[in-house]
């Protein structure tokens, strides 16, 4: 019954506690616990009793799943090493198994090396989520960013031209004669040699 993932003491928490996803409420709070900064409304919206057990909840909670995804990280090669020699023995129950054509011991030796398999596969999917969700980070940092500094920069660029700028005047068809689009006359001399 530890409420840290979705087993079940995870759904008695969130049944007593009356927020039907505990998890959705991580980053609000955390947003929220910070100095300085206003309260999320997804946590504002939660009466007194519920807002303190999903404060305390993601209290444990982070730390232990970081605690434990840092230890994983830590004995990755550990793990790796015992799994290949996992494998490694029950391919070779598989060949004697082969060999003596005991289908029985063939296939329980290849599902033993399917089942050493899925905890293999399911680190790479928590690896893969969590660098795609690191890479969504930084890139809503650097969006942020960028759109900062042009703010900045479109603040500064207005500051430095207060010249109001008028629209352009539309043209039509009518405005295009032989006054606008030729050069004007140069007038006739009145002295000199060409009168």
């Amino acid at each position: 019954l530890i409420p840290v993932v979705r087993f079940d003491g995870y759904y008695v928490l969130a049944d007593a506690a009356g927020v039907p996803d505990l998890f959705a409420r991580v980053g609000p709070v955390l947003r929220s616990l910070r100095p300085g900064h206003p309260t999320d409304p997804r946590v504002s919206e939660l009466r007194p009793h519920a807002r303190r057990v999903v404060t305390g909840w993601v209290l444990v909670v982070v730390p232990v799943l970081t605690f434990a995804l840092g230890w994983a990280i830590w004995h990755l090669p550990e793990f790796v090493r015992l799994g290949r020699a996992g494998i490694a023995e029950q391919q070779r129950v598989f060949d004697v198994a082969w060999v003596a054509r005991d289908w029985a011991s063939m296939g329980i030796a290849v599902l033993s090396i399917a089942l050493i398999l899925v905890p293999f596969v399911g680190m790479a999917v928590v690896f893969w989520r969590l660098a795609g969700s690191l890479v969504r980070l930084v890139r809503a940092g650097a969006e942020r960013r960028t759109r900062e500094k042009e703010e900045t920069m479109a603040t500064l660029e207005c500051r430095s031209f207060d010249v109001p700028k008028s629209p352009p005047t539309a043209l039509s068809a009518a405005d295009f004669n032989d006054e606008t689009m030729l050069p004007p006359k140069t007038p006739a001399p009145q002295s000199g040699w060409r009168r």
